[in-house]
């Protein structure tokens, strides 16, 4: 793990914060991924009529070009563990523990934790060329598994480090493509056909540009933003420029709307777990934007929802009808109990672990230092 890097100063100026925070990866430790997954998969098989080969694929490697090697390929095998004939459900990539794993496409997490064989998964549901598929990455360590159930994730975000857990005869990524679904009793394919290399990772701007809020004023108390204080296990991350600028446009609406300060955690709690606070042009169905609102629920079109003042005035409007006017003690209440009623997810309990980190959110933005003891390490 590197040593913290020092904290970016923070600069008022009249009604603009500049915030020079440095980019950040989600704290994942050392993840390690079983080499020999046994292949009690159920139904498998060729791409076929399914799924494109890699031409019009729309997945990408789970792990960057150069550091990996491909080692037990999809279909049958002896297991190097049992030394029994299988059918191998997948591809494994044989690399240094600690290597980042990668999203394959955009999606939802719908499995992250223990799993027989794999020691620890993740599965991810994706919706591609109208179908559902799911991409698997099998035998990381606990504290590897940078990802929990509900949270949507974009195509080459890192979610784990390769590991060596399970059964395994060193550390690997076990990688599968499931038509149909893994938790719907789909049939795994063999991954390799289906993939394209990943791009070149971008660079972060050398000199990003400021975070600029959009009404000026005092900085709320902790109070104000959690009257009960957080609720629950809390996600410990730092937010990049970007999700700051999200931020600061939150705030601005909330407070241009006449909206009090915990309604601002509410929101961007919300954003954090729908888009984590990424203005995403892609999501479940037809959602998009920070709030992954959806056209075809009314929330307005494709344009409109990716404008972020739009998007978090529309998720306010909905607020102050379901929730401000109906419950008089709403600000004691908890984020999942307030964020799901305007939300309807399907992991409504996923909203309450980023309480602290939207609050904190609220004070950088104000050119506050966040609460104290909540500032994570650099990730490795």
């Amino acid at each position: 793990m590197q040593s913290r890097p020092p904290r970016g100063s923070l600069i008022a100026a009249g009604a603009v914060l500049v915030v020079p925070f440095a980019l950040i990866m989600v704290a994942a430790a050392a993840l390690t991924v079983l080499v020999g997954i046994t292949g009690s998969m159920g139904n498998s098989g060729s791409p076929g009529c399914g799924l494109q080969p890699s031409g019009s694929s729309t997945l990408v490697s789970p792990m960057t070009p150069g550091s990996y090697q491909l080692t037990s390929e999809f279909g049958g095998r002896t297991n190097p563990v049992s030394g029994a004939s299988e059918n191998h459900g997948g591809q494994d990539f044989g690399a240094p523990a600690g290597t980042p794993i990668t999203a394959a496409a955009a999606g939802t997490v719908v499995e992250a934790g223990p799993a027989s064989g794999f020691g620890q998964w993740i599965v991810i549901d994706h919706e591609l060329d109208g179908q559902q598929v799911s991409t698997v990455y099998g035998h990381m360590w606990p504290a590897d598994v940078g990802m929990s159930e509900g949270e949507q994730v974009r195509a080459g975000q890192h979610i784990a480090r390769v590991g060596s857990n399970g059964q395994s005869t060193g550390p690997h990524l076990h990688f599968e493509v499931w038509e149909g679904g893994r938790l719907a009793g789909g049939r795994a394919v063999d991954p390799m056909p289906l993939l394209s290399e990943p791009g070149e990772p971008s660079a972060p701007p050398s000199d990003p540009a400021p975070v600029e809020l959009v009404s000026s004023g005092a900085a709320p108390t902790v109070a104000q933003l959690m009257p009960s204080g957080p609720q629950g296990s809390q996600r410990n991350t730092t937010l990049d420029d970007e999700q700051l600028r999200n931020a600061a446009t939150i705030v601005g609406v909330g407070k241009g709307m006449g909206m009090p300060p915990r309604a601002w955690v509410i929101a961007i709690a919300t954003a954090m777990q729908e888009s984590t606070l990424h203005n995403l042009d892609y999501g479940d169905r037809d959602s998009v934007g920070l709030f992954q609102q959806r056209t075809s629920q009314g929330w307005g079109t494709v344009s409109q929802i990716m404008d972020p003042r739009y998007s978090a005035t529309k998720f306010y409007e909905s607020f102050d009808e379901k929730i401000v006017a109906r419950y008089p003690d709403w600000q004691s209440m908890p984020v999942t109990q307030l964020a799901q009623q305007v939300q309807r997810s399907g992991f409504p309990d996923a909203y309450a672990k980023w309480e602290t980190v939207a609050a904190n959110a609220v004070l950088v933005v104000h050119g506050v230092a966040p609460i104290e003891g909540t500032t994570p390490e650099a990730a490795c």
